[in-house]
């Protein structure tokens, strides 16, 4: 009969935990290393990270602006209306140039789309423009009409003047002849011709007298 130790199975035990224990610690001490490496890793990237945001700004803000083409034909525009102004030439106008397509090029280059007319504002704006092409030829007419009645008018005063004129000439004839035949009728009855015969003499007499012939 094999005679068996009675403490071998805690031989075996203590074997066991030992491996386990031994295993635990070298997981952790590489879950340590792990660690330390992915916080050196991301401080890294951090500095890294601030570092090229640092040089981003300072190229940024040391580089210029870009200037277009546009921008420097409109300084060299803007010089050669100066000197024309010196010259007492007219200035040369800066034009928006439109495209074919409806589109607008800006200072930039860039196209853009016009904005779209508003259709309401354009019928509205036609409306109006009718009316005063309505209201113009409705003056034209009155001033054409006023101008007519005036002529007219003047015309008719012209004829009515004249018909004035003519009935008192005539009625001047008529009382004339009355005065005429009064005097006819007075010289016959009291021979009053004769008298004004005899007047009309004595007045040449006086008129002549010898005091005149003084001389001759």
């Amino acid at each position: 009969v094999e005679e068996v130790p009675v403490d071998s199975h805690l031989a075996k035990d203590n074997g066991a935990a030992s491996r386990s224990r031994s295993r635990s610690n070298t997981r952790e001490r590489a879950d340590n290393h792990s660690r330390e490496h992915r916080g050196h890793d991301d401080g890294h990237r951090d500095t890294s990270r601030s570092q090229d945001s640092v040089k981003s700004r300072e190229s940024s803000e040391a580089s210029p602006a870009p200037v277009s083409s546009s921008a420097h034909d409109s300084l060299s525009i803007d010089e050669t209306n100066k000197l024309r102004a010196k010259l007492g030439l007219k200035p040369l106008e800066l034009a928006e140039k439109r495209a074919d397509d409806g589109k607008i090029k800006d200072d930039l280059g860039e196209f853009y789309h016009a904005p779209a007319a508003n259709l309401a504002q354009q019928r509205k704006a036609d409306k109006l423009r009718e009316r005063l092409d309505e209201r113009r030829e409705k003056r034209q007419l009155e001033n054409k009409l006023q101008s007519t009645l005036l002529a007219d008018e003047s015309d008719d005063d012209d004829a009515s003047a004249w018909v004035r004129r003519s009935r008192d000439i005539e009625k001047q004839k008529r009382e004339a002849a009355k005065r005429a035949a009064l005097l006819d009728e007075m010289d016959a009855e009291f021979g009053v011709g004769a008298l004004l015969a005899d007047e009309q003499r004595g007045e040449r007499a006086r008129a002549y007298a010898p005091r005149h012939l003084r001389g001759l």
